[in-house]
């Protein structure tokens, strides 16, 4: 949830999701990023915080529902925090639904059935990466063969450093890693070269010997079929040879 992106989950069970994501979030620990029981760090600059904290106000105006976090949390005086904050009941025109927060702030959107929720992760500015959750891969394979986004996990979202990684749209253009990444990297160099008979060194140019090509390499038609018969007359026609009579 760092960058701030979206999730849509399933209408018949969003409360259920929402409430899952709600306690999971509650219990992750804030604090220095060096210390290895830490979840949830710093911002990297007051700048950010502020721009972070700007949204989430978007998100409240918009009619968003903060289900936990939407502040600064407490004990944290040093360093630039923002809790780890949920919004429920998001609309998929909503400023946070629309625009990358780059914070702790997840926006759950609900959908109906499949087809509404690949609309939903397609329409947006941007597709750097998603994930499809599902107790069925194979179904899970179609709907992530269906997102335009550069890079899908199914339940899962691990970058593979064999595979080309890039965006779609406003995420970027191009790939990194993978196959896919190395023709950006070479460089083709043409070379010419003036061959006419003023160029210095150049030897005479030596007669070409003409091959004339025997009577028993043509064609010759042995059958009677008119296609057959057609196509070796064109053959010797192309030959610039008269036919034999058949």
């Amino acid at each position: 949830m760092s960058p701030g992106h979206p999730g849509a989950c399933p209408r018949s069970r969003y409360a259920e999701v929402v409430d899952a994501f709600t306690e999971l979030v509650r219990s992750q620990r804030i604090g220095d990023a060096l210390d290895p029981e830490t979840r949830v760090g710093p911002l990297a600059t007051a700048i950010q915080r502020d721009r972070v904290e700007g949204y989430i106000a978007k998100g409240l105006a918009e009619g968003g529902r903060v289900t936990t976090g939407g502040g600064r949390p407490k004990g944290q005086d040093k360093g630039w925090f923002v809790e780890p904050t949920i919004f429920a009941d998001v609309d998929n025109n909503a400023t946070i639904a629309r625009e990358e927060i780059f914070g702790p702030v997840l926006s759950l959107i609900a959908y109906d059935e499949p087809d509404d929720a690949v609309r939903l992760a397609n329409d947006s500015d941007y597709g750097l990466g998603g994930s499809v959750w599902t107790a069925d891969p194979d179904r899970g394979a179609a709907v992530a063969r269906r997102v335009r986004t550069g890079a899908v996990g199914i339940n899962r979202f691990r970058a593979d450093p064999g595979s080309p990684l890039g965006g779609f749209k406003n995420s970027g253009l191009g790939r990194e890693l993978g196959p896919k990444a190395w023709p950006p990297t070479c460089s083709t160099s043409p070379s010419t070269c003036d061959l006419s008979s003023s160029f210095p060194g150049r030897r005479p140019a030596r007669k070409r010997r003409r091959t004339r090509i025997p009577d028993h390499r043509c064609p010759r038609s042995t059958t009677r079929d008119p296609g057959d018969v057609a196509l070796h007359r064109l053959a010797w026609q192309f030959l610039g040879r008269t036919p034999p009579a058949s």
